[in-house]
């Protein structure tokens, strides 16, 4: 029987069968190659539950081997990764419970049961319809819950690096602080070893995250309750970028070589919409219908974008008139055959990969300023959201009240008595303010050469 050292493990290659190699130094303890390569540990020995007859054989897996060594105060878990230390480490501890009469089978369960990373699936799985395929990949049902998706990102990313092994009896608001500190000043790493993005903003999502599942548990449980956090949410800087006529000329015109990213990001503007729930607009959501005009105007038919609840942030849904040129951008997006996606790149799935056409699409706008002046610079970092606030700011400037934009924008205006109550849906009033905003961005995209006067907003003005 061998004493295992990483010098002689590093040797050990695959056979086309599993093989073991007990370990002299320490009894009990074998080293199981796969045909794969990974080296895991496993223990085999005798559970007697009641301290008496021959007993139940047991072949109990640990954890994957690793040759770095943690240090004589690790304390390793079953399932971390081992080195030989810790596994000497851990297995003298489960054989020392199983003399005691402590099934370690059980144990682990109950003690992953008792962990944060366990909450955490049941709430993915309970509460966000969370399925997960042999091959790892997970998916939604955003009926149940629309953000699980995102949840899902901040929790693999950044919140079970940290806290996944963790007892929920771990979680303390010391613990918690710590973590938002870290994370907040871009220092957290994942379990790559990377760093993970950080910042004030994904500090103060990760703890809303983790709010969020303590408090649910607590609503699971008679006999736990959650922490306060009160006093850790960082202070944010609010964006507040506007794009320039200058900048929304440039990149109207870097928009119309993208293709369905393009169509999207000219769309976005014209209609205020969020990114979310333009890019996922399907046809049938497009329909034609009547708008009832105020002050004695007449019925007419009218393009309007009838949001569902189900995609609608505030779950409710959302009826937005489409003006002329939010039509026209429509038609002129790329078709595919049996596609209902207004934009999609390849006619089975809604665009997406934004950072990448962001990306070329900013490299476009350099390409145009260099046109101008070979020593040019970038326009100054924005967003795609930024488009929803630069039309939200082009609507004040054609006169449209402030609650109209507002309504444009798809936000709840009024108290929930209001909201209860007051079922018009100010189509008309709507359909008024995109027009206004259209012909504005038509000015500022053809270089400001036609002046348009706006008459006085409908339903009056400010």
């Amino acid at each position: 029987m061998p004493l295992l050292t990483n010098l002689s493990i590093s040797k050990l290659k695959p056979k086309p069968e599993r093989f073991e190699i007990p370990d002299s130094g320490c009894k009990n303890l074998v080293l199981i190659i796969q045909p794969s390569g990974i080296k895991s540990w496993a223990l085999r020995f005798r559970f007697k539950r009641n301290g008496a007859g021959k007993g139940e054989a047991i072949k109990y897996t640990i954890g994957r081997y690793t040759p770095l060594t943690k240090g004589a105060s690790a304390d390793p878990r079953v399932g971390d990764d081992l080195s030989i230390h810790d596994a000497h480490l851990l297995a003298q501890k489960i054989l020392h419970d199983a003399r005691r009469g402590i099934d370690p089978r059980k144990q682990a369960k109950q003690e992953e049961e008792g962990t944060f990373g366990f909450v955490a699936r049941k709430y993915f799985t309970d509460v966000c319809g969370m399925v997960e395929a042999a091959d790892g990949k997970v998916t939604f049902n955003r009926a149940m819950k629309k953000s699980g998706k995102d949840l899902w990102r901040t929790w693999t990313r950044q919140v079970e690096p940290v806290f996944g092994h963790l007892s929920l009896a771990a979680i303390d608001k010391a613990t918690v602080r710590e973590f938002v500190e870290t994370l907040a000043a871009g220092e957290l790493r994942n379990n790559d070893g990377k760093l993970a993005r950080g910042g004030p903003i994904s500090a103060n999502r990760a703890l809303a995250f983790v709010r969020m599942l303590v408090r649910w548990r607590e609503r699971q449980s008679d006999d736990y309750r959650a922490p306060s956090f009160l006093g850790l949410a960082k202070h944010e800087n609010v964006r507040e970028r506007i794009l320039s006529d200058d900048e929304i000329r440039l990149i109207w015109k870097a928009a119309g070589d993208l293709g369905a990213f393009g169509s999207l990001v000219k769309f976005l503007l014209v209609s205020c919409a969020r990114r979310s729930e333009a890019s996922g607009m399907t046809h049938d959501e497009v329909t034609e219908a009547k708008v009832q005009w105020t002050h004695g105007k007449a019925e007419i038919s009218q393009v309007v974008w009838m949001l569902p609840g189900a995609r609608s942030k505030t779950n409710k849904p959302l009826i937005r008139p489409l003006s002329k040129l939010a039509v026209q951008i429509l038609d002129e997006a790329p078709k595919f055959e049996s596609c209902k996606l207004f934009f999609s790149a390849d006619g089975v799935h809604p665009v997406s990969a934004f950072s990448r056409w962001k990306k070329q699409l900013d490299q476009r706008v350099l390409e145009e300023l260099r046109k101008q002046d070979p020593k040019a610079q970038p326009l100054q970092p924005w967003t795609l959201h930024d488009l929803r606030r630069t039309g939200r700011s082009l609507l004040s400037k054609t006169g449209v009240r402030p609650d109209i934009s507002e309504m444009c924008l798809g936000h709840l205006v009024g108290n929930s008595i209001q909201q209860t109550y007051d079922v018009y849906d100010f189509a008309a009033e709507k359909l008024d303010a995109f027009e206004r905003l259209a012909r504005l961005i038509q000015v500022i995209t053809t270089g400001g050469a036609n002046v348009v006067q706006f008459p006085a907003a409908a339903g009056g003005s400010d």
